[in-house]
């Protein structure tokens, strides 16, 4: 069935609107050109009649000249009869010349040059004559007046009478030209009106022809438009009573246009929906709302109305635009941007929002902020990967969810840290009692990849009890007091306290003097030897750092190194170690090459310097300013870094071995690694961690932990060097089990550089090469300590 559009509908939809950009004259244009033919005919016509006035004009002054030059005339013989003595004439006869002249003047210099010339002779003639007869020439005067005056006078008569024929004929001439001129611009103006109207009334019909066509034109595209328009539109009258939609009606809201029309527009919205909405009548203009509409299947859709007036006036037209999809992508967008999207909650930003907003609408009880922290989840990152450690987070996010109260907002804040808002507290034993419900539900251990973790937490709170407290301060309260909790060994909580901000403030100064300590020349390289147990033959040193602090003195890696860690300083301070340390071996090797020869220098390496810079390039450097062999430095890593089964790693350390430097894991016995990792990673030495060392006396139950390990390293060719020795008790054990290498108290404490140059060259040699040593050379050295006080030297 074909839709049908009504007219007035098409009208009020069509954008061309029964309006046509003319492209020829409009009607003022033509108005315009009426006025030019009028105003020049008008101006054709003064000109010609202006032309034949001046004729008329000049031969008016010429009657006025002729007639006062008989006035002269007679006034001549009226002297002569009075013999030239009476005033009065005289008088007449000068005005009569003024007169002459201003008519003379009028006349212009047009064809009257011969009429002056007459008339000026006439009037010098007289002048003589008259004043002959004032002196009483009377005789001379009429002679003058026969010989010079009366010629004169009838010459300048028969000008006058030339010059007034012609002119009577020109002015004739004149009046007839503006006559007949006049007629012909008047028919001529009349001819261009006609034409002027004629092309007017032909303009106007091409125009309502063209703009007929541009209608029909418009409301067949507009109809072709809006019967496939993906938008429902729909007219409804004052009322609210539909009387027309479009096709897409069936699509929206899965009713015919035939249908729809005759039904009121809010029957198409939802019942709980319909609130506050107005009725197209009570709008004053357009406007745009969204509102749900139910589909005839069941379904929801939420559509988007643009409603404004028709042109009559006497209703509206309405665009419906399903907007349902949008919405959904709109809230998925907002909860992508306010979520984390890993453990779907709320994010960093959301988080501040809901404590700045907590903050300003404070009205009861107390407003806690609380930072959660996870306890070695690095380790568990680095040794089961990133994938594990992404579980863990999602794990420990739904556990969380578990913990808080309802009111409650959990957040991840980023990495491994969590925040919560605790609003509404009675206290400070409120926020204690969340925080310990968050211990509790971490307590189980997590199962990742067939692995149990146990997890625990460190946890700050701050309590904002001040009105003027910002978001800024809660933020780093909370975090200040988390980092204490971290500091406490993990798996504790911390209310904040404003001692803790100096506490804080204290340890910003220490790393900014730690930044400088290298530049004020600060930080000392101290060392301990590594020997023989069997006769105490130094066979390596290990390189220890100091700070000495100007205020706080000498400060070992334990009050320092953490900061470093913090400030990102550990890099720059390995580097400067490693310098220093292959400096120090030269030095001694240059002051003393036999005892030195074979003596190794062990420096630490930090995990980061591992895994962010390009340690190869500074072993090598260090290396050849030093001008010593690869072989004799051995570097010292962490059990914990084996388990990070990192190709990068692998691959750095390869490179290391491959150069020749020999490596150690330090502190081996403590961390997670295993046979797999010890046989995959180019590794030359254990030492074994002093906690196992400690208990290493006869009848001890780590005995055999130790003898275990010692054979493991004999199994895998390795070096096994016991740190920690303070006894004679050790030592003997230690042989006993195998153990040959060995550092600690017993032996030596760290010494200083000058101490342990004396220490090398007061050595003696020994027949027996030392396997940590081995060199080219392949003969160590050996010196005896004397021990002092149970083993403990001063």
């Amino acid at each position: 069935m074909k839709t049908l559009i009504p007219g007035s509908t098409l009208a009020a939809l069509s954008p061309v609107g029964g309006r046509l950009t003319r492209r020829a004259l409009a009607p003022w244009a033509f108005l315009v050109l009426v006025l030019v033919i009028l105003g020049s005919a008008t101006f054709g016509i003064g000109l010609l009649r202006h032309r034949a006035d001046e004729a008329r004009a000049e031969q008016l002054t010429l009657e006025r000249l002729r007639s006062l030059a008989n006035e002269q005339s007679t006034l001549e013989w009226q002297a002569i009869a009075a013999h030239g003595s009476a005033p009065a004439l005289s008088r007449q006869i000068e005005s009569r010349r003024g007169r002459i002249e201003q008519e003379l003047d009028g006349l212009g210099q047009s064809g009257a040059e011969q009429l002056r010339r007459a008339l000026s002779s006439y009037e010098d003639a007289l002048g003589d004559e008259l004043r002959l007869l004032a002196g009483g020439s009377d005789e001379r005067a009429l002679t003058l007046g026969e010989r010079r005056v009366d010629p004169s006078f009838d010459s300048a008569v028969a000008a006058l009478r030339r010059l007034s024929a012609d002119r009577a004929a020109r002015a004739r001439g004149a009046g007839r030209r503006a006559t007949v001129g006049a007629l012909a611009i008047l028919a001529l103006a009349l001819a261009a009106l006609v034409a002027v109207f004629w092309a007017y009334q032909r303009t106007r019909r091409s125009l309502a022809g063209a703009e007929e066509r541009a209608l029909r034109e418009s409301e067949r595209w507009f109809r072709s438009l809006v019967l496939n328009a993906s938008d429902l539109i729909v007219v409804v009258d004052r009322g609210g009573t539909i009387r027309y939609a479009t096709a897409s009606a069936e699509r929206i809201v899965g009713v015919s246009p035939q249908e729809l029309v005759g039904r009121k527009l809010v029957e198409l919205v939802r019942t709980d929906d319909r609130r506050g909405l107005q009725s197209p009548e009570g709008t004053g203009g357009a406007r745009t709302f969204e509102r749900s509409i139910r589909h005839r299947d069941g379904s929801v859709l939420l559509v988007e109305w643009t409603q404004r007036p028709t042109d009559e006036g006497d209703g509206w037209i309405l665009t419906g635009r399903d907007v349902s999809e949008r919405k959904r992508f709109e809230q998925r967008l907002h909860h992508q941007a306010f979520h984390d999207s890993l453990t779907g909650l709320a994010n960093r930003a959301l988080f501040e929002d809901c404590v700045m907003r907590a903050l300003s609408e404070r009205g009861r009880g107390q407003l806690g902020v609380l930072f959660l922290d996870l306890d070695n989840f690095k380790l568990v990152n680095d040794s089961l990967g990133h994938a594990a450690g992404d579980e863990l987070l999602r794990l420990v996010a739904d556990r969380l969810r578990a913990g808080v109260r309802g009111g409650d907002t959990a957040a991840r804040l980023g990495g491994d840290e969590f925040g919560v808002l605790l609003e509404d507290l009675s206290g400070p034993d409120a926020a204690a009692e969340v925080a310990e419900r968050i211990f509790a539900v971490l307590e189980a251990p997590f199962e990742i990849e067939s692995v149990e973790i146990d997890l625990t937490a460190s946890i700050g709170i701050e309590l904002c009890t001040a009105a003027e407290t910002t978001l800024e301060e809660a933020m780093r309260n909370a975090d200040l007091a988390m980092y204490e909790a971290k500091k406490s060994g993990g798996g504790h909580y911390r209310l904040f306290l404003p001692s803790m901000r100096d506490l804080t403030v204290g340890r910003l100064e220490l790393i900014g003097q730690l930044r400088r300590a290298v530049e004020r020349d600060e930080l000392e390289l101290y060392h301990q030897p590594i020997v023989t147990l069997a006769d105490s033959r130094i066979v390596g040193v290990e390189a220890l750092l100091r700070w000495r602090h100007p205020q706080l003195g000498l400060l070992s890696p334990t009050d320092f190194l953490r900061h470093a860690e913090e400030a990102s300083l550990i890099v720059p301070l390995g580097r400067w170690v490693l310098e220093e340390a292959c400096a120090a071996l030269a030095r001694w090797r240059a002051a003393d090459s036999a005892g030195t020869s074979g003596v190794v220098m062990c420096v630490n390496i930090s995990t980061k310097q591992l895994r962010e810079s390009d340690l190869l390039a500074d072993v090598t450097g260090a290396l050849a300013r030093a001008a010593i062999a690869p072989g004799d430095l051995v570097l010292e890593i962490t059990e914990s870094l084996l388990a990070d089964d990192s190709e990068a790693v692998l691959g750095q350390l390869q490179r290391l071995r491959a150069l020749g430097v020999r490596l150690a894991v330090d502190d081996f016995g403590t961390g997670f690694s295993g046979l797999g990792y010890l046989q995959r990673f180019p590794i030359d030495i254990l030492k074994l961690d002093r906690s196992f060392v400690e208990h290493a006396r006869p009848g001890a139950a780590s005995l055999q932990l130790v003898r275990s390990i010692a054979q493991l390293g004999q199994n895998l060719h390795l070096e096994i060097v016991a740190e920690g020795v303070e006894e004679r008790e050790q030592v003997v054990e230690l042989q006993a089990m195998g153990v040959l290498r060995g550092q600690g108290f017993y032996f030596a404490r760290p010494l200083g550089s000058e101490q342990m140059a004396a220490a090398l060259a007061s050595s003696t040699a020994a027949e027996a090469p030392s396997s940590i040593g081995d060199t080219a050379q392949g003969v160590g050295t050996s010196w005896a300590f004397e021990p002092v006080d149970g083993g403990r030297t001063a």
